[in-house]
C-alpha cells in the first residue's frame, strides 16, 4: 500500500530527497514515476515529476510531501542546469525566463490540494533542517543526506552574479511568476508556525552563495544587486498577515519617473494587502545612499496618529510625499509594513522589499536658482492613508504648514497672441496638502494669480486683472483642471506670463502656495 506520495518539483532537492527515500525503504518499494510503467503492488512510496492533481483521488489514505525552492533561486538553477549539464540549447537567460513551461511551474505541480493538506512541505534553503524535521516526524532511522545535481561548472557563481545584478530581469523573472512567489510566502509561513518560529525573522537571502547549495539557509556574503552600484541582501519577510503589492515613484508632475531634481517633492505610491482586520499597522521607507548607507527613513506612525485606525482587511494605500533634501547623486529605497515601534525588539515584520527602487537625485537645470540642498537631514515628508472609505493624513510639520500645490500649464509655449487679446490658458493643480482648496472659504481662500511683465520686469497689467477664481475646491491629493483668462498688453513684443497659487489667509495676508510658473508671451498686430 502505497503510504508516502512525493511531489518532485525540479531543482528542490528532490533528487538528493529521492536517494534518501531508497536508504529509509528499499528501492524496490520506491516507484519513480513513469508514465509507461505501472506502480507496483509492493509500492511504498510513489515519488517524481507529476502535478498532485495525477493522484489526488488514487492515494487518499497516503501521506504527501513536497519540496519548494525560491523562484528566483529555481530558475537560475534550472536554468544553469540545463545549460552546463544536460548541455541543453536554452538560449540567454532572458528569453528562457520566457518559456510557459517554466513560469509558475511550483504552483502548477502542487495544483489539487490545499497546503494545508500535505503532511509536509519542505524549503530547499533549509533542507538540513526541514529533513530532519520529516525524518523525526516519521520516526526514519538516522539518513545522510545526500547531495545530488551539484553544478560545479567554474562560471556558474560568476553567471548567477551577472545575472541577479540586473534589475530589468528580475524584475521580469519576479513578475512572471507571482503566483510562485505567492505560494513560497505560504509555505515560509507555514514553516514558521510547523516550528513556532518568529515568522518576522524568516527571510530569503538573494546572494549568489546559495543559489544551489543545500544548507540551512544561513545568508551568504553580500551581493551586488540592482545596477551593480549598491552592495547589501534582499530580504523579504513572508507572514502573511499584510503583503506589499506595490511600489512606484513619481516626480512632482505625479509621473512615475527615477530620477528627481534636488528639492523636487518625490511621492513613493505603494499599495499593502491586508489580509486579516488589523487594529493598526505601520508602513514606512528608507533611502540609502551610493554607499549602502541609510540617510533618510520615516513611517506613518511617525508622520500621522494611528491609534484606533482599526484597518479593514483589503488594499489599503499609502502615499509618502517627500521633499528631496539630498545631495546630487544615486539612491535606493526599501519599504517595509510592521508592527507599531513599541521598541526594536518588540516590531514584527509583516513585509520587507528592500532595494525595490533605484533612483538618481540630479542637479537643477542651469538658471532656475539655488539648489534646495541645505543638509540630508532635514526632509519635509507628509503621508496619505487610504483604507476602504477611511482617510488619513499626517506631516512632519516641515514647510506643510500650508497645502503644498502642483502647478503645470496645458498649453504649449511660447504663447503667441494679438494685442489686446483675451486668451484662456488651461491649467493643473494638484493639492498635496491637507486642506480643501476653495476661493470660497471664509478662512483661508485660495485663488489663481498672475501677471505679465516686459523684459524690465515691469507690470503690464491692472489688480483687478490679476487674480483668478478656483472652478471648483480641490480636495487634498486630488489633480483637477482649470482656466484662467489672461488680457494680452496693447504693445507688441516679448513678454512673461507669471502664474502661482496664493492664499489670502486672514491672518497672514497673501501667502504663496507654490513656486510662479514662468511662460514666454509673444504679442504681435
Amino acid at each position: 500500500m502505497v503510504e508516502l506520495v512525493s511531489v518532485h518539483i525540479p531543482k528542490t532537492a528532490g533528487s538528493s530527497f529521492y536517494n534518501s527515500l531508497v536508504s529509509v525503504y528499499g528501492e524496490p518499494f520506491v516507484y519513480r514515476y513513469d508514465d509507461d510503467k505501472p506502480i507496483p503492488n509492493q509500492c511504498r512510496v510513489v515519488h517524481g515529476h507529476f502535478c498532485a492533481n495525477r493522484y489526488i483521488n488514487e492515494f487518499t489514505n497516503a501521506k504527501w510531501i513536497a519540496w519548494v525552492r525560491h523562484p528566483v533561486a529555481r530558475l537560475l538553477s534550472f536554468y544553469f542546469y540545463k545549460l552546463y549539464t544536460e548541455h541543453a540549447a536554452v538560449g540567454k537567460f532572458e528569453d528562457f525566463i520566457q518559456r510557459q513551461d517554466i513560469t509558475n511551474e511550483q504552483a502548477a505541480l502542487l495544483t489539487g490540494k490545499n497546503l494545508t493538506d500535505y503532511f509536509f512541505i519542505g524549503v530547499q534553503e533549509f533542507y538540513a533542517v526541514d529533513f530532519h524535521d520529516l525524518s523525526t516526524s516519521l520516526k526514519w532511522p538516522d539518513v545522510k543526506i545526500d547531495r545530488t545535481n551539484v553544478n560545479l561548472n567554474g562560471r556558474y557563481r560568476n553567471e548567477v552574479q551577472r545575472i541577479i545584478s540586473s534589475r530589468n530581469v528580475m524584475k521580469e523573472l519576479i513578475s512572471r511568476n507571482h503566483d510562485d512567489m505567492e505560494l513560497y510566502s505560504e509555505v515560509m509561513f507555514l514553516r514558521a508556525k510547523r516550528r513556532k518560529e518568529d515568522i518576522s525573522k524568516q527571510y530569503f537571502w538573494v546572494s549568489q552563495n546559495n543559489f544551489f547549495d543545500l544548507d540551512e539557509g544561513t545568508p551568504g556574503k553580500d551581493s551586488q544587486y540592482g545596477d551593480g552600484t549598491f552592495k547589501g541582501q534582499v530580504k523579504k519577510s513572508t507572514i502573511t498577515k499584510a503583503r506589499i503589492k506595490t511600489v512606484q515613484l513619481l516626480n512632482s508632475r505625479l509621473i512615475s519617473s527615477d530620477s528627481f531634481y534636488m528639492g523636487e517633492a518625490m511621492t513613493v505610491s505603494s499599495s499593502v494587502f491586508l489580509l486579516l482586520p488589523m487594529d493598526e499597522v505601520v508602513v514606512g521607507f528608507s533611502i540609502k545612499d551610493e554607499q549602502d548607507c541609510e540617510v533618510y527613513g520615516t513611517n506613518t506612525e511617525l508622520l500621522a496618529d494611528l491609534s484606533g485606525s482599526n484597518y479593514s482587511s483589503g488594499l489599503l494605500t499609502v502615499d509618502f510625499v517627500v521633499n528631496l533634501n539630498l545631495n546630487y547623486g544615486k539612491y535606493n529605497l526599501t519599504i517595509e509594513v510592521h508592527s507599531p515601534c513599541v521598541g526594536r525588539e518588540d516590531i514584527t515584520y509583516y513585509d520587507w522589499w528592500e532595494g525595490c527602487k533605484y533612483f538618481e537625485v540630479r542637479k537643477p537645470d542651469p538658471g532656475c536658482g539655488k539648489s534646495f540642498y541645505v543638509g540630508t537631514s532635514l526632509l519635509p515628508a507628509k503621508v496619505i492613508i487610504k483604507n476602504g472609505d477611511k482617510v488619513a493624513y499626517g506631516s512632519n510639520n516641515y514647510f506643510l504648514n500650508n497645502p503644498l500645490v502642483l502647478l503645470r500649464c496645458l498649453l504649449y509655449e511660447p504663447l503667441r497672441v494679438k494685442v489686446g487679446q483675451r486668451i484662456v490658458v488651461p491649467l493643473e493643480i494638484v493639492n498635496l496638502g491637507f486642506d480643501v482648496m476653495d476661493s470660497l472659504s471664509l478662512s483661508n481662500p485660495v485663488f489663481i494669480s498672475h501677471i505679465v511683465t516686459n523684459g524690465e520686469d515691469v507690470d503690464t497689467i491692472s489688480d483687478e486683472d490679476k487674480i483668478s477664481c478656483l472652478q471648483q475646491p480641490v480636495l487634498p491629493n486630488e489633480k483637477v483642471g482649470c482656466e484662467i483668462y489672461v488680457k494680452a498688453p496693447l504693445h507688441p513684443g516679448s513678454y512673461t506670463l507669471a502664474i502661482g497659487v496664493i492664499s489670502k489667509s486672514c491672518c497672514y495676508g497673501d501667502e504663496d502656495l507654490t513656486k510662479p510658473i514662468a511662460l514666454p508671451l509673444v504679442v504681435s498686430i
